[in-house]
C-alpha cells in the first residue's frame, strides 16, 4: 500500500487480529463453530509395549459434524498423549475435503486443544466428517485408558482393560470433543484378542474375526450424552444376569459372591423407573451392566451411561468376610448413587464443571433416600447421614478452604480446577442442600419438581437455574420466601449460618440472631456473609418434633427475628431432625433445660438426628473457641439415659479431637467419665452380639467396645476375653476387627496368633495383624512379635497401631522406639519410619515428650535423607501447638473430669502439703465435729490453696522476690578424650530481696537444666530449708520453676537461694553453644547466646529485663583453653588434673540474658583487662582494621553520649568472633561476640568496601548496645525497638559521622527505610510497640526480633533526628540515658525526654504524633495535587497498602511532617516541618505568592510515608531531574520517587509503563543512590518478562545507563570512591546478564589483559560476566588452583553463569567440589540467563534421572521449586506442567505436591505479567 501510514495501520491491524486468533486459541473452552453429532470409533488393544510409555492402543475415529458458521478455516478438539497419523476431513457426500498434513496440526499442551487447519473453509449449516488415525499409550493410573489385574486360585495373573473418562479423560482415549454440552452419539468397535471379552455402554451387536487370534466387537450405537460417559471394559470375567440388559461382570471366581449385589441392582433400577416415571429403558439405552476394578488410586465407582464401573469390593460378598451389615450398607448406597446418575449425569448433563453438584449432589441425596424406602429404613442411612456426611461437611464449611457449590464458570476452566470440583462440597453438601429443599417444600412437591426437570431436559445439558425454575413452580406459597435469594445463598455463597437462640425473662419470646458459623474470624473468610433461613422448630406447647415445614424464613436483611407464644415455653428446638443447613447456638438457660429434656423418658420420641445434631454443634462451637469443652463434657452427662446410635456416634466423634489431646496422666479420668454416662448403653449392648441385634446395635456395640475397651474399662475388658476364651466362633465381619483388637489388650492376646497362622485369607491375615498391634505388652511386642512374627507389609501399619489403640502408653512405647530406631530404620525403610514419626507428633500430649522427642530427633535426623530433614525438623512445632492448644482450651475440662471423679490430682496434694494455708485449714478441719464440715472444709482449703497457686500461672514472674547478686560457678565436663564435653556442672547462689510477707514460694526460670540441689539460706547464712528435689514444682511451657517453702519469707529481708544443677551443650541455637575452627587439627569453642530468654538454659535465675542483679562468675576449663566473661579476669585457681578455674570480677546490674562467657584457645589482639580482639591464632594479623574500628567507635560514643563507656560501671568491653553463630552478633555486656566474617579481614578475600563497611556498621551497632540495651535496657520485651532501633541508628549515623567515604545516609534510605516500607504495606505488619500482653511466651518474644524493631525503629528515630534538629536530640538522648542508666525504661520514658527539647513551632501533639508511629501499622501515603493556577498544593492522605481487601485497617490515619521544596525556594537540606497534617483534618491546603514550577515533598526522605504526586507535578520533576539543576537534588528525593512510583504501580495504582518512562531521565544520572532504588524496583518487573520481551527491556537499559556506564566502564581504578565500586558493580552484573555487548567486550578484554584478580567487592560479579564469554574456560583454570574454599564456592558461582547450558548442565556443573554448589550452580544459571530458561528447562527434564543422581532428589526439588519463579510463558507452564505430570514420582510425596501446586504459582505470574505489563512490553517496544 502506498503511505507509510496507512501500512502501518493495516500491519497494527493484522497483528492484532493475529493477537486475538491466539488468545482464543489459548482458552480452555471450546469454541461451538462446529458440533459432533456422531462418532464412529474403532479402538484395538494390543498388547505390545513401549520402554517409556507402556501398553499401546490403536484407535480410528469419525466424527460427524455440524458447522454453525461460515468461513471457519480450523477445527478445534482435544486429545492427550495421542499420536496421530493421519487426518482426513470428508463433506457430507463422503468426498475428501483435505487430507491434513500431521506437521499442520498444531497443538497446546497447556489446554490440550489440538487445531486442525483448514485450506479452503467450512460451508455453514453442513455436514462433515473429521477422520483421525492414531496411536494411544496405557494411563498410569486409573484414567484414560488404563490396566488393572487380578490373581486367581492358580497363581495365575490376569489382565483387565478398562476406562475411567470423567472430568477430561476422554481426549486420552480418543480425539473428541471433552466438555459436557459437546453431546453426541458414539458407536464403538473394540478389537481384542480371543481369550478377552468385552462390554460397552451398550448391547454388543456382532463380532467379527480379523487376524490371527484377534476379534472386534461391535456394540449398538449410545444415545446422545456427552464423551466422558463413554466406556469399555476387556476382561475374561463372567456374567451374572443377561448382557443385553442387566448383568454383573466380575472375574469367574467371584460369580458366586455377586448375588446380593445383583438382587439389589434390580430392586433399585426398579423403585428409580417408579419415582422418577422415566423408566431406565426409556432414557435411550436398554442395557445396564456393573463390573469390578481391582485396584484403584481414586474415584471409587464411575457412573458411565449403561456400563458402571466398581470398586471389587462393592460388589463381592464372600460369606464370613465381606458381609457383614456395614459391607452390605455400603454396597446398597453405592449402587443407589450410581444408578441415580443414569437420570442425573446421563440423561440430564450439567453444562459445565462448576455446577457439578447436578450430578453429584443429586446422586448423593438419591443414595440415601432410596437405601431407606428399599430397605424400609433397616439401616436408618438418612440418620447416618446427617452425623456422616451433613455434620462432616459442616466441618469443612466453616474454614477459609470452603467451597460454595456453584463456583463461578470462569474459575473451572483448567484441568486440575475440573478435578478439584470432585471433592466433598458436590456430594455432601449438595445433597445436605436439597435434602433441606425436599423437606421445606414437601415430598410431593419435591417429587414432582425433579420429574418435570428430568423430563424436559432428557438427553440435554443443564445449570442450577434451570432446576430452580422447576422447584419454584410447586413450592409451598407460604410462609413467603425469595426464592432466588435463598437458592444463591446455598449454591452461590460459601458456607453457613450460625443462628443465635435468646429468650427473654418471661420465656414468652423467642430472639433469633444470625452469623456466619466460622472456627477463626481471622481466617480471611468473608465473616459478613448472610443467609436467608428457614426456621423450623418445636416447644414443649406443640411438641411437633417430626413437623419440618418452615414457621418462616430469616430474611438475610434483617437484624432479627421474634417468635412469640401466648404462654411461657420451657424449651425450645429448632431445625428439628438437622433438616436445614445451618447450626443453633442456644443461651444457657434454654440448653439447660434440653439437657433436661433429654435426660427424661419424653426424650425417646425426639428424633435421633435432633439430639445429634446439638452435640455436634456444642463440639464445634468449642472449638470456635465460643463455648468450653468442659460445658460439653457436662452437657453429654445426659448420655447416661441415651440408647440411639445416632446420638452417640455424633458424640464419640466430637470427643475424638478432645481427648488425643489428653495427657497419659488424665486420661484415667476420661475413662471414669466415660464408664458413667455409657453404663445405660453398654449394659444394654454388652460385649456379645445376639441374633435378634438390629443394624442400629451392631453399630451401636462397634463403637462403645473400640472406646471402652481402648480406654481401659475393667468391664468391656473382661467381657470381651470371656467372649473370646469361650467362643471359637468367629465374630461378624463388622465386629472382627474391633472385637479382636480389644481381646488383645487382655491375657488371651497369644491365642490370637493361632487364628493369625492359620488364616489363608490376605485382607483376613491383614486384620488380625491390625488387631494383634492393639497389644498392651510392648515389651514382647517390639522385641518379637513386630519383626519376627509379623510379615513386613503389616510391620508398618503394626507400629502405628500399638501406640493409637494404647494412648496411655505412649512414653514407654516411644522410649521403645527410641532404643530401637536403627533396627527400625533397617527393617521398615526410611520412608516408612518418617511417616510414623510424622503420626506419631499428634499423639505427644506432654512438655516431656516434646522434650524427648526433640533430643530424639536431634541425634538421629541422620538416619534419614536429606528429602525429609525439612519436615522432620518441623516436627517439635507441630507438637508444641498441639500442647499449647490443650493447655489454652482443655484446663477447665480437665478440672471439671477430676472433679467429676472425686479425685485430686497427688502432685497438687504434695504441694498442698507445704502450704501454710492449706496446713492450718486442715487442722481446723479434722479438729471439728461432724464428717460432712470438715470434708466442706477440706475442700475450701484445697480450692483457697488452688486459686493462690493460679495467680502465678502464666509466663510472667511476680515481684515479690526480687534478685540483687548472682555468685555463679559453670565447670564444662571434660570429654573422654582430655577435650571439652557436652555438658557442664552449675551452682548458683542467688541473693534475694523480699517485698511482702507470706511468701511460701520462689518462682523464676529453668529450661533443659537438671536439678540436684536446693537450699535457700537466711540474711546470716544459716540453712532456713533444705528442699527436696522431688517437691519442685515445674512448668515446661512458661518454664517457670516454683521453690515451695514450709516456713514463709519475712518482708524486707535478705535471703540466699543455691542451687547445684547440671546443663548441656548445644551444638546450634542458644544457651552454652559448641563450635569448632579447623587447622591442622580441630579446635573447640564454648560460647553463650543468652537474649532474649535463654539464660534459663544456663543457670536458674529471674530471666525477665527488669529483674537486674549483678554477677560473679567462676569457670572451669582445661588447661589448654583461656575463658574470657563480661568482666576483667581477677584470678585463676588449680583444680586438679589438667583443671583450672577463672575468676571474673563482678559485673554491673544488669540483665540476665546480657551474661556471656567464651573458652577457646583464642589469642588477643590488645588487652584483656580493656579492650581487646579474640580470635584464632591464625587469625590475629588480619583484626587489625577491627581493632582500629572499634577504638574509633568507642570515643565517638563517648563524646556523643558524654557518658564514657567506663563510667558506665564495666572497665572491660572484649570482642570474640565465632564462625558457626546464627546471628550476626551479640551485644553481651563487655563481652560482644560477632560472626568471625564481621571482625576478620583477609587481604585480596575479605577486606573490600563492602566487607570493610559491613565490620564498621556491626560494631557502631554491637557498641551502641552498650549504652541502649546494657547501661538502660527496656522493661520488656515488646519495647524492643527501643534497644533496637536507636542502635541501628547509631550503626548508620555515627559510622557515616566516622566514615563518610561510604554515604551510609544515603544508603540507609534505599536498603533500610525503603526496604521496610515495603514490609509495612502489607497485613502482617507490626506496629514497634506491640501490647504487652500479646508478647509473653518465649516464641513471642523471639518474634519481637525482625526488621521492625530495627529498620522501622531506626527510620522513626531519624525522623524524630531531623525534625527536632540535630542538637535537641542529643540533649534528649544524653538526659535520657544519664536518668536511666542501669534501670529499665518504656517509651514513655523517652518521648518525655524528647518532648523537653522538641521545637515549640510549628505546633503538634506530639503524644498523638509519637504513638501514630509507634503503637499503630503501617505509615501514610500524602497525595499531593496542584490547582490550575499553580499557586495551590492540596495534600490528603490515605494509609498506604498493595491490597486494600487483604484485611488490614486502611482507615487508619497519621500526624504527617510536611516539608517540601519548590522551584521558587530550593531549601532542598532544611528537614524542618513546614507544618504537620493533623489525622483528624481531611486536607491541608499550602498556597504560594507566585505559580510555582515543581514541588518535592519530604526532602531526603526524611519522614516515614510516600508522596504520590498528580501528574502535571511529575511531570515538571522528570524535567527537572533531566537537566543541570537536577543535579543540586538530594540523591534521597530521587530514589525517593522512583521507590514510590515502582510501589504504587505494584498497588496498581499506575502502571508500570509511567516509571520505565519517569526514569528515563537517568540517562543524565551518574549517582548511585538513585540506579541503586532504580535496580531494586525492576527486579520484580524484569523478572516477569518473556524472553521474547527482554532484548527490548536491554535496549531501554543500554539507552538510559549510557552515560553512567561510559563513567565507572568495567575496568577499576586506583582513585575509585566506594560508590564508584558500588556503582560498577551494579551495572556490569545488570548490563552483562541482559546481554549488553558493550559491557561483555569489556569484560572479555580486562580479563584477557590481566592477571590480578578483581578486589573481592567486584570479584564474582566481573568472573560471573566473564564466564558469559568466550574466556569462560580459562575460569575452570582459576578454580582448579584455588585453595580458599569460600574462594572456591565463588568462582564456582561465577561459572554457572555460563551460557553454554548444553556443556554446562551435561558436564560441568557435576565437576565442582561441593556437592552443594552443583544445586547452586543449576540455580545460578538460569537466574543469570533469564533468556535462556526455556532450553534449561529443557535440558533439566532429559537429564532429570542424572540431576537427581549427581545432585540429590532433594536438591534437585529446591531447584525446581526455585526455577518456577522465573517462567514467563505459557509454553513454559506447559513444559513445566507436562514435567510435573511424568517425572513427580521421583520426588517424595510432599515434594510433588509441592511441585503441583507450583504450577499454581506458575500461571498467578503469568497472568500478573498479563494482566500488568502489556503497556509496559509496548513502551518498551519502542525502543527497537
Amino acid at each position: 500500500m502506498k503511505g507509510s501510514f496507512c501500512r502501518w495501520q493495516l500491519l497494527v491491524a493484522a497483528i492484532s487480529l493475529t493477537l486475538i486468533s491466539i488468545s482464543e486459541c489459548n482458552s480452555y473452552r471450546l469454541s461451538r463453530s462446529v458440533l459432533p453429532s456422531f462418532y464412529n470409533l474403532t479402538i484395538n488393544v494390543k498388547e505390545e509395549g513401549h520402554e517409556r510409555f507402556g501398553y499401546k492402543f490403536y484407535g480410528e475415529v469419525a466424527i460427524t459434524l455440524q458447522t454453525n458458521q461460515s468461513d471457519i478455516y480450523e477445527i478445534t478438539l482435544h486429545k492427550d498423549y495421542l499420536y496421530m497419523s493421519s487426518c482426513v476431513v470428508y463433506n457430507k457426500d463422503g468426498a475428501v475435503h483435505q487430507n491434513v498434513t500431521i506437521d499442520s496440526l498444531k497443538s497446546n499442551r497447556t489446554t490440550q486443544q489440538f487445531t486442525v487447519p483448514l485450506v479452503e473453509p467450512l460451508t455453514p449449516n453442513e455436514n462433515y466428517t473429521l477422520y483421525f488415525k492414531y496411536t494411544g499409550y496405557f494411563g498410569n493410573h486409573d484414567t484414560g485408558l488404563f490396566s488393572s489385574s487380578y490373581e486367581t486360585n492358580e497363581d495365575e495373573y490376569h489382565t483387565v482393560y478398562l476406562t475411567q473418562l470423567k472430568g477430561q479423560y476422554a481426549r486420552s482415549v480418543f480425539p473428541c470433543f471433552d466438555e459436557p454440552t459437546f453431546k453426541a452419539k458414539f458407536q464403538l468397535h473394540l478389537g481384542r484378542l480371543s481369550k478377552y471379552n468385552a462390554v460397552s455402554n451398550t448391547r454388543l451387536i456382532r463380532t467379527t474375526k480379523e487376524e490371527n487370534d484377534s476379534y472386534v466387537d461391535h456394540f449398538d450405537i449410545t444415545p446422545i450424552m456427552s464423551t466422558y460417559l463413554l466406556a469399555f471394559v476387556i476382561s475374561e470375567y463372567q456374567a451374572r444376569g443377561n448382557l443385553s440388559e442387566f448383568a454383573i461382570l466380575s472375574a469367574p471366581e467371584n460369580y458366586n459372591y455377586t448375588e446380593f449385589s445383583y438382587n439389589v441392582g434390580e430392586r433399585v433400577i426398579a423403585a428409580y423407573n417408579e419415582l422418577f416415571q422415566m423408566p431406565y429403558k426409556q432414557l435411550g439405552n436398554e442395557v445396564l451392566l456393573f463390573a469390578t476394578k481391582h485396584w484403584t488410586l481414586n474415584n471409587n465407582n464411575m457412573e458411565n451411561w449403561g456400563l458402571i464401573i466398581f470398586k471389587e469390593d462393592m460388589l463381592i460378598h464372600r460369606p464370613g468376610y465381606t458381609d457383614g451389615l456395614s459391607h452390605k450398607e455400603l454396597t446398597i448406597r453405592m449402587i443407589a448413587h450410581e444408578i441415580a446418575h443414569m437420570w442425573f449425569g446421563n440423561s440430564v448433563t450439567l453444562s459445565w464443571w462448576s455446577h457439578f453438584w447436578l450430578n453429584e449432589g443429586f446422586a448423593r441425596f438419591y443414595e440415601i433416600f432410596m437405601t431407606d424406602q428399599i430397605y424400609n429404613y433397616k439401616y436408618h442411612v438418612e440418620e447416618q447421614f446427617v452425623v456422616d456426611n451433613l455434620q462432616r461437611i459442616l466441618e469443612k464449611d466453616a474454614v477459609a478452604t470452603s467451597l460454595p457449590l456453584t463456583s463461578p464458570e470462569i474459575a473451572i476452566q483448567f484441568s486440575y480446577k475440573i478435578d478439584n470440583e470432585t471433592n466433598f462440597f458436590p456430594y455432601d453438601k449438595g445433597a445436605s442442600i436439597i435434602r433441606m429443599w425436599r423437606n421445606l417444600m414437601g415430598s410431593d412437591n419435591f417429587n414432582k419438581s425433579i420429574n418435570s426437570y428430568l423430563k424436559q431436559y432428557h438427553l440435554k445439558n443443564t445449570n442450577p437455574s434451570d432446576l430452580f425454575a422447576h422447584l419454584k413452580q410447586n413450592w409451598p406459597a407460604q410462609p413467603e420466601v425469595d426464592l432466588d435469594t435463598f437458592f444463591s445463598d446455598f449454591t452461590e455463597q460459601v458456607g453457613y449460618p450460625m443462628l443465635i437462640v435468646n429468650i427473654t425473662q418471661d420465656n414468652q419470646k423467642i430472639v433469633l440472631h444470625q452469623k456466619r458459623f466460622l472456627y477463626d474470624y481471622e481466617d480471611g473468610s468473608d465473616a459478613t456473609l448472610r443467609y436467608t433461613i428457614p426456621i423450623a422448630f418445636t416447644t414443649n406447647l406443640d411438641q411437633s418434633y417430626y413437623n419440618l415445614t418452615p414457621y418462616t424464613y430469616f430474611n438475610k436483611n434483617d437484624t432479627t427475628v421474634e417468635i412469640s407464644f401466648e404462654n411461657p415455653i420451657e424449651w425450645i428446638i429448632i431445625n428439628q431432625k438437622q433438616s436445614n443447613y445451618y447450626r443453633v447456638f442456644y443461651d444457657q438457660p434454654i440448653l439447660t433445660q434440653i439437657k433436661q429434656l433429654f435426660s427424661t423418658s419424653r426424650s425417646r420420641r425426639i428424633p435421633a438426628t435432633t439430639k445429634a445434631q446439638i452435640i455436634d454443634d456444642l463440639f464445634n462451637f468449642a472449638y470456635a473457641g465460643m463455648i468450653d469443652y468442659a460445658d460439653v463434657f457436662e452437657y453429654l452427662e445426659y448420655l447416661r439415659y441415651e440408647f440411639n446410635y445416632v446420638p452417640w456416634n455424633a458424640a464419640y466423634h466430637g470427643m475424638e479431637r478432645v481427648v488425643q489431646r489428653l495427657t497419659p496422666q488424665q486420661l484415667p479420668y476420661f475413662e471414669k467419665y466415660l464408664t458413667n454416662i455409657t453404663t445405660g448403653i453398654f449394659n444394654e449392648l454388652s460385649a456379645k452380639s445376639s441374633s435378634s441385634d438390629s443394624v442400629m446395635d451392631v453399630y451401636n456395640r462397634v463403637l462403645h467396645v473400640s472406646w471402652l475397651c481402648k480406654y481401659q474399662n475393667t468391664n468391656c475388658n473382661k467381657q470381651v476375653e470371656l467372649l473370646f476364651l469361650g467362643n471359637l466362633e468367629k465374630p461378624s465381619p463388622d465386629y472382627r476387627e474391633i472385637f479382636y483388637c480389644a481381646v488383645s489388650r487382655t491375657d488371651a492376646h497369644a491365642r490370637l496368633w493361632d487364628l493369625y497362622h492359620n488364616e489363608t485369607d490376605s485382607d483376613q491375615k491383614n486384620l488380625l495383624s491390625r488387631a494383634i498391634s492393639c497389644s498392651r505388652d510392648y515389651t514382647i511386642y517390639f522385641k518379637l512379635e513386630l519383626f519376627h512374627l509379623l510379615r513386613h507389609s503389616e510391620q508398618f501399619i503394626g507400629l502405628i497401631t500399638i501406640y493409637q489403640q494404647n494412648p496411655d502408653l505412649i512414653d514407654p512405647i516411644f522410649s521403645m522406639i527410641r532404643e530401637n530406631i536403627g533396627e527400625l530404620v533397617d527393617r521398615l525403610g526410611q520412608y516408612e519410619m518418617f511417616k510414623i514419626l510424622s503420626d506419631m507428633v499428634d499423639n505427644f500430649t506432654t512438655r516431656e515428650q516434646e522434650k524427648q522427642f526433640t533430643i530424639f530427633i536431634d541425634k538421629n535426623i541422620k538416619r534419614f535423607d536429606k528429602w525429609a530433614h525439612t519436615d522432620i525438623q518441623l516436627f517439635p512445632t507441630t507438637i508444641r501447638k498441639n500442647l499449647e492448644w490443650a493447655e489454652q482450651r482443655l484446663g477447665k475440662l480437665v478440672n471439671y473430669l477430676v472433679k467429676r471423679n472425686e479425685a485430686v490430682n497427688l502432685n497438687s496434694c504434695v504441694y498442698l502439703t507445704k502450704h501454710k494455708i492449706f496446713r492450718i485449714s486442715i487442722e481446723q478441719a479434722l479438729n471439728m465435729k461432724g464428717s460432712i464440715l470438715r470434708l466442706q472444709l477440706l475442700i475450701a482449703a484445697i480450692l483457697v490453696t488452688l486459686i493462690a497457686r493460679n495467680e502465678s500461672d502464666g509466663y510472667r514472674l511476680r515481684r515479690s522476690v526480687l534478685p540483687s547478686f548472682y555468685n555463679l560457678t559453670i565447670n564444662i565436663q571434660a570429654s573422654r578424650n582430655g577435650g571439652l564435653g557436652y555438658s557442664f556442672i552449675g551452682e548458683v547462689a542467688i541473693t534475694l530481696q523480699t517485698n511482702q510477707s507470706d511468701i511460701y514460694e520462689i518462682t523464676l526460670h529453668k529450661d533443659s537444666l537438671d536439678i540436684s540441689s536446693c537450699l535457700v539460706y537466711n540474711k546470716d547464712g544459716i540453712l532456713y530449708q533444705n528442699v527436696t528435689i522431688t517437691s519442685l514444682k515445674y512448668d515446661q511451657e512458661t518454664h517457670l520453676l516454683t521453690v515451695p517453702l514450709l516456713e514463709a519469707l519475712t518482708a524486707n529481708e535478705n535471703y540466699t537461694l543455691f542451687f547445684k544443677y547440671t546443663g548441656y551443650v548445644k551444638s546450634r541455637g542458644q544457651g552454652v553453644l559448641s563450635e569448632f575452627y579447623k587447622t591442622d587439627k580441630y579446635h573447640s569453642i564454648y560460647i553463650t547466646q543468652l537474649e532474649p530468654v535463654y539464660a534459663r538454659l544456663v543457670f536458674p535465675c529471674f530471666d525477665e529485663p527488669a529483674f537486674k542483679a549483678k554477677f560473679q562468675l567462676r569457670l572451669g576449663r582445661p588447661s589448654e583453653y583461656n575463658a574470657v566473661s563480661n568482666t576483667r579476669l581477677i584470678g585463676t585457681t588449680k583444680e586438679g588434673n589438667n583443671s583450672y578455674v577463672d575468676h571474673f570480677d563482678v559485673t554491673p546490674i544488669m540483665s540476665t540474658y546480657q551474661l556471656a562467657f567464651v573458652i577457646s584457645e583464642y589469642q588477643a589482639r590488645g588487652n584483656r583487662s580493656e579492650f581487646a580482639i579474640l580470635s584464632a591464632p591464625e587469625n590475629y594479623n588480619y583484626t587489625e582494621f577491627s581493632f582500629i574500628v572499634a577504638e574509633r567507635v568507642i570515643d565517638a560514643y563517648n563524646k556523643v553520649f558524654e557518658m564514657p563507656y567506663k563510667n558506665l560501671g564495666n572497665e572491660v568491653l572484649l570482642f570474640a568472633t565465632s564462625g558457626w553463630f546464627d546471628d550476626n552478633a551479640m551485644d553481651n555486656w563487655g563481652l560482644i561476640i560477632l560472626s568471625e566474617k564481621i571482625l576478620v579481614q583477609k587481604p585480596g578475600y575479605t577486606d573490600g568496601h563492602t566487607n570493610k563497611e559491613i565490620t564498621c556498621r556491626n560494631i557502631a551497632h554491637e557498641i551502641a548496645h552498650m549504652w541502649f540495651g546494657n547501661s538502660v535496657t527496656l522493661s520488656w520485651w515488646n519495647y524492643y525497638w527501643v534497644n533496637e532501633g536507636f542502635v541501628r541508628f547509631y550503626e548508620i549515623f555515627l559510622t557515616h559521622q566516622l566514615y563518610r567515604n561510604y554515604h551510609l545516609d544515603q544508603q540507609f534510605v534505599v536498603d533500610n527505610l525503603q526496604r521496610i516500607l515495603e514490609k509495612d504495606a502489607v497485613a502482617d505488619s507490626l506496629p514497634l510497640t506491640s501490647p504487652e500482653m500479646s508478647v509473653q511466651s518465649p516464641a513471642e518474644i523471639n518474634n519481637q526480633s525482625n526488621a521492625f524493631t530495627q529498620d522501622k525503629g531506626a527510620s522513626i528515630i531519624r525522623m524524630w533526628r531531623n525534625l527536632m534538629g540535630g542538637e535537641n536530640f542529643r540533649e534528649s538522648i544524653r538526659s535520657y540515658l544519664k536518668q536511666y542508666h542501669l534501670q529499665n525504661t518504656s517509651p514513655t520514658d523517652l518521648f518525655a525526654h524528647l518532648k523537653q527539647n522538641w521545637p515549640a513551632q510549628p505546633e503538634v501533639d506530639l503524644d498523638t504524633f509519637f504513638l501514630d508511629f509507634t503503637e499503630q501499622v503501617g505509615y501514610p501515603m500524602v497525595i499531593v495535587n496542584i490547582t490550575q493556577d499553580n499557586q495551590k498544593i492540596i495534600l490528603h492522605q490515605k494509609r498506604f497498602l498493595y491490597n486494600y481487601e487483604d484485611g488490614s485497617d486502611a482507615t487508619l490515619r497519621y500526624t504527617i511532617p510536611i516539608t517540601f521544596a519548590t522551584n521558587l525556594d530550593r531549601t532542598y537540606n532544611n528537614l524542618t516541618p513546614y507544618t504537620y497534617f493533623d489525622k483528624n483534618k481531611s486536607t491541608i491546603e499550602i498556597s504560594f505568592k507566585e505559580p510555582i514550577e515543581w514541588i518535592i515533598l519530604n526532602q531526603k526522605q526524611s519522614n516515614y510515608y510516600r508522596v504520590f504526586y498528580d501528574k502535571p507535578i511529575l511531570t515538571q520533576i522528570k524535567q527537572l531531574f533531566s537537566t543541570i539543576k537536577g543535579h543540586r537534588i538530594p540523591v534521597e528525593n530521587k530514589a525517593q520517587i522512583i521507590d514510590d512510583l515502582f510501589h504504587f504501580a505494584k498497588a496498581g495504582m499506575i502502571d508500570y509503563a509511567e516509571v520505565f518512562e519517569f526514569m528515563e531521565y537517568l540517562s543524565t544520572e551518574i549517582e548511585h543512590i538513585p540506579w541503586r532504588t532504580a535496580y531494586v524496583g525492576m527486579e520484580q518487573v524484569v523478572r516477569r518478562l518473556t524472553p521474547q520481551q527482554l532484548p527490548h527491556f536491554e535496549k531501554y537499559l543500554r539507552n538510559i545507563s549510557y552515560v553512567a556506564f561510559n563513567e565507572v566502564t568495567a575496568k577499576s581504578s586506583s582513585s575509585d570512591s566506594v560508590f564508584d565500586v558500588y556503582n560498577r558493580n551494579l551495572f556490569v552484573s545488570w548490563l552483562c546478564k541482559y546481554q549488553n555487548v558493550n559491557c561483555i567486550n569489556q569484560v572479555n578484554v580486562l580479563f584477557e589483559g590481566s592477571l590480578e584478580k578483581p578486589s573481592p567487592d567486584y570479584r564474582e560479579t566481573f568472573y560471573c560476566a566473564v564466564s558469559r564469554t568466550s574466556a569462560h574456560a580459562h575460569l575452570w583454570n582459576l578454580y582448579n588452583i584455588e585453595t580458599n574454599s569460600d574462594e572456591k564456592d565463588l568462582i564456582s558461582r561465577a561459572i554457572s553463569c555460563s551460557r553454554d547450558y548444553t556443556t554446562y548442565l551435561k558436564v560441568e556443573v557435576f565437576l565442582f567440589e561441593n556437592d552443594d554448589q552443583q544445586g547452586i550452580g543449576v540455580i545460578q544459571m538460569y537466574q543469570q540467563n533469564p533468556d535462556l530458561i526455556t532450553p534449561i528447562l529443557l535440558m533439566i527434564r532429559e537429564n532429570i534421572w542424572k540431576f537427581i543422581d549427581r545432585i540429590g532428589t532433594f536438591p534437585m526439588f529446591i531447584v525446581l521449586k526455585d526455577m518456577v519463579e522465573y517462567f514467563t510463558t505459557r509454553e513454559q507452564e506447559e513444559l513445566f506442567s507436562d514435567f510435573v505430570e511424568n517425572k513427580s514420582h521421583l520426588f517424595d510425596n510432599k515434594s510433588a505436591e509441592t511441585l503441583k501446586s507450583a504450577l499454581t504459582t506458575i500461571r498467578k505470574n503469568i497472568e500478573w505479567a498479563e494482566q500488568r505489563l502489556g503497556k509496559l512490553d509496548k513502551y518498551l517496544a519502542k525502543w527497537n
